[in-house]
């Protein structure tokens, strides 16, 4: 009884291995659309921003945009903590 059902399980789990991600795919596209708006909201409001992060440790200049920038590392931040104004 036991081997019978790992037979079929066997061959289930096979089947299910063969059928080709597309087909899968657009059998679930129900479940897709669904998940859709969780992805878009992860990637705009978790992922985009990074690019704001790359500012920090960059003389950033605009005509130059992010990728021509000079890196700067830590200056901006060691600036910040030794300035007057700043109190810990």
């Amino acid at each position: 009884m036991k081997s019978e059902l790992q037979a079929a399980t066997y061959k289930e789990i096979r089947h299910r291995s063969s059928k080709s991600w597309l087909k899968t795919f657009i059998s679930q596209i129900d479940l897709q659309v669904m998940v859709l708006p969780g992805v878009l909201l992860v990637l705009i409001f978790s992922y985009f921003p990074m690019w704001g992060v790359l500012m920090a440790f960059q003389n950033y200049n605009l005509f130059n945009g992010f990728f021509g920038s000079d890196w700067v590392g830590l200056k901006h931040f060691e600036m910040f903590l030794h300035s007057p104004d700043f109190s810990p």
